[in-house]
């Protein structure tokens, strides 16, 4: 598992700073994204919008999840679980 090269901080990040959370590139988050029909308007992504990713994607390594339920995000490979 990638530890990601900053700590997770509230408030509104870049997509960029999302993908690091995840240790994968930009690139790589928008085609997970688009695997799971996301749709992110053009701008800084809200606290709202990041739970939204967090909730189809799974929590960034450094999150736990919530409640300690499994995650269902993509693997490295950036292919969808079958």
């Amino acid at each position: 598992m990638h530890i990601p090269k900053r700590p997770v901080s509230p408030g509104p990040k870049t997509r960029k700073q999302l993908a690091d959370e995840y240790g994968i590139s930009r690139k790589t988050l928008y085609n997970w994204l688009q695997a799971h029909d996301v749709k992110l308007p053009r701008r800084l992504l809200t606290v709202a919008e990041q739970q939204q990713i967090y909730a189809v994607l799974g929590p960034p390594p450094m999150i736990p999840p919530v409640g300690g339920q499994q995650s269902s995000h993509l693997p490295l490979t950036g292919q969808p679980l079958t």
